[in-house]
């Protein structure tokens, strides 16, 4: 599951290299980084990790990346719903809970359950 964190930070030297290192070590992939071009020192970037495992817990990355002497604030993105598309990806189940085989999958499409 990608999580998105929203961090402002001072923009001191080494501080964006610190900040994805500690993503790394506490066992998270950056999946995406957008950080708009600001004159100010103070930048804000939006992180998108992915935990490496199921073990690993986006509220504890969040408060050891507060715990950084640059950052200002950390705040978790609200997850945004699954899209129809993403749903229709996933194994048909009908009203009675059973899920159909591949094969089935494509006849259910086009009749109701």
């Amino acid at each position: 599951m990608k999580h998105t964190l929203n961090i402002s930070f001072e923009a001191d030297e080494g501080a964006l290299l610190r900040l994805l290192g500690l993503v790394q070590r506490r066992g998270f992939s950056v999946e995406g980084i957008a950080m708009p071009q600001t004159e100010d020192k103070r930048k804000t970037v939006a992180l998108t990790v992915a935990p490496m495992s199921p073990n690993n817990r986006i509220d504890v990355l969040q408060r050891q990346i507060e715990r950084l002497q640059e950052v200002r604030h950390v705040s978790l993105a609200p997850e945004k719903p699954m899209r129809l598309s993403t749903l229709l990806r996933h194994p048909v189940a009908c009203l009675r809970q059973r899920t159909l085989t591949p094969e089935a999958q494509s006849e259910a499409m086009e009749t109701p359950c």
